[in-house]
């Protein structure tokens, strides 16, 4: 397969029918936006995806065409790749994406950030294992970050193993103590867990760095509803209500 100038296939979204969400807010990637039912935990598991056509979408093809070039004159270089398969995925073209990165890994098999780089893809694409595993590569490859090991709870979140998106969650909070998505998705696995006083301890810190996250009232009022908290829970639930949550 020629890694040079190709034609622009259009690979199809892999959208499912939307339904009746709350949204969870996470560590994001651009273009991305993870959902979760309203359940009787604070969340309920992110399991579809709804995609976005980017309002620089233009630009992302000229660049596109200026790294075809770049990559026909120079093709060992693995940088050109992954800045083509990260102009991809933001476009939608997830599987023309993924080759790039593949490609890049291929040349340089022991940079951490193409692994980073590449699960964002693989999420996209629904391929949520891929994803866990392309970041325990990354955190095996160099230096752990919050970034990598929120995006790992993400991926364990999605999987249903709470355990381990908790532990990777309360890595994330020491390394970023002040990243409100840290404490919220530490909420979320302290929910799944049952961990009701913990999840509205994280869900304080979140909004003491956040205040105006409606999600975040929502979770902790399901959580003090399910203390048995009720004139909490009411408060904090119309609070997300006020917010715009609806």
């Amino acid at each position: 397969m020629s890694f040079g100038i190709r034609s622009r296939k259009k690979w199809s979204a892999l959208v499912p029918s939307a339904r009746s969400v709350a949204p969870l807010i996470v560590a994001g990637t651009a273009g991305l936006v993870l959902c979760a039912s309203a359940m009787a935990a604070p969340f309920a598991d992110s399991t579809f995806i709804h995609e976005m056509v980017p309002k620089n979408a233009a630009q992302l093809k000229t660049k596109i065409t200026e790294l075809d070039a770049a990559i026909q004159q120079f093709p060992k270089l693995a940088k050109n790749y992954a800045l083509r398969g990260a102009n991809y995925n933001t476009l939608g073209e997830h599987g023309l994406a993924l080759l790039d990165y593949n490609h890049a890994i291929k040349l340089e098999p022991k940079k951490q950030q193409w692994y980073e780089e590449r699960s964002h893809v693989y999420f996209r694409l629904l391929r949520t294992n891929d994803a866990v595993n392309d970041l325990t590569k990354a955190l095996e490859l160099g230096p752990g970050s919050a970034k990598i090991y929120l995006a790992r709870a993400r991926g364990y979140e999605l999987l249903h193993d709470y355990a381990k998106a908790l532990s990777d969650a309360d890595k994330a909070v020491q390394m970023a103590p002040k990243n409100s998505d840290a404490y919220v998705m530490r909420a979320n696995s302290n929910s799944r867990l049952g961990n009701m006083e913990q999840c509205v301890a994280d869900c304080t810190s979140a909004l003491a760095i956040k205040p105006q996250k409606a999600e975040v009232y929502y979770i902790r009022g399901k959580a003090y509803a399910q203390l048995q908290k009720k004139d909490q829970a009411d408060a904090d639930l119309l609070q997300a209500q006020k917010l715009g949550l609806q």
